[in-house]
């Protein structure tokens, strides 16, 4: 039995693919199973378009007296959405 790989797609959509031709539909037809954890189950389509998606952001050359949560906030929401600083 070949590995399921998970892929992050963006909001709350994941990507479930395996190696070669096998149908990865398989495991997931017994929805039971799932017990609520998918809302719903559908192939993936080349025409899906996807709203938003996480990323990983570095900054460099951000002054040390102006580090802070709210600083990288009002930086990341320039170009989308601040979630948290690690």
């Amino acid at each position: 039995m070949q590995a399921v790989k998970v892929a992050e797609m963006g909001g709350s959509l994941v990507l479930f693919s395996r190696e070669g031709s096998v149908d990865v539909g398989t495991p997931f037809n017994n929805l039971l199973w799932w017990d609520g954890l998918l809302d719903e189950i559908k192939p993936w389509s080349p025409n899906q378009v996807f709203s938003r998606r996480r990323m990983w952001v570095r900054m460099y050359g951000v002054p040390l007296h102006v580090w802070g949560v709210s600083t990288f906030q009002k930086i990341a929401n320039r170009c989308g959405e601040f979630i948290a600083t690690d």
